[in-house]
């Protein structure tokens, strides 16, 4: 009995170290993103850049600040401006509510924001070479802040170009 313990013990602990090694090797060529979803799409946004995550109530509309600014909300006495990602990208809403903010901020330029999302679905590894090109029917600004699609069928947001881009900040009163 306690050979037959030994042996599943053993086996397990060899499926623990190969498990381990594939991991390690993707570290290397894999990039950690969370999974968002915006109506019935799925897109992907850098782990690294992703401050928090937060269910808000409401917004804080602010007058003259465009289509993709929804409001600002105060988290922990900072202010924090809210863009809506399906205006960016085109999408038609499909929820009335939108209540969960992912908050992504840029630690070398400081740059900080929310994007509204209908849902948050889980972390995932994308090899960086399984990335594909965007199809061509997808211009504009939108273009712009992707970077292509993962081979699960995400669409992947350049994060670092997205948070730093110029037109979507909001002028800073100082």
């Amino acid at each position: 009995m306690q050979n037959q313990v030994d042996q599943i013990l053993n086996n397990r602990a060899l499926q623990l170290a190969q498990k381990k090694e594939k991991e390690s090797a993707c570290d290397a060529e894999c990039t950690t993103m969370l999974q968002i979803n915006l109506s019935e799409r799925s897109y992907c946004i850098e782990a690294s850049f992703v401050k928090e995550i937060l269910s808000i109530d409401a917004l804080v509309p602010v007058p003259g600040s465009g289509r993709l600014v929804r409001g600002i909300v105060n988290v922990r006495g900072k202010i924090v401006a809210i863009i809506d990602l399906k205006i960016l990208f085109g999408i038609e809403s499909k929820y009335k509510k939108q209540n969960r903010v992912v908050v992504v901020k840029d630690e070398l330029t400081a740059m900080e924001f929310g994007v509204l999302v209908d849902e948050i679905s889980q972390t995932i590894s994308v090899r960086d070479k399984d990335i594909k090109e965007l199809p061509s029917n997808i211009n504009g600004t939108a273009r712009q802040n992707l970077s292509g699609i993962s081979s699960e069928g995400f669409i992947i947001i350049n994060t670092k170009q997205f948070i730093n881009d110029v037109s979507l900040q909001v002028a800073n009163a100082n």
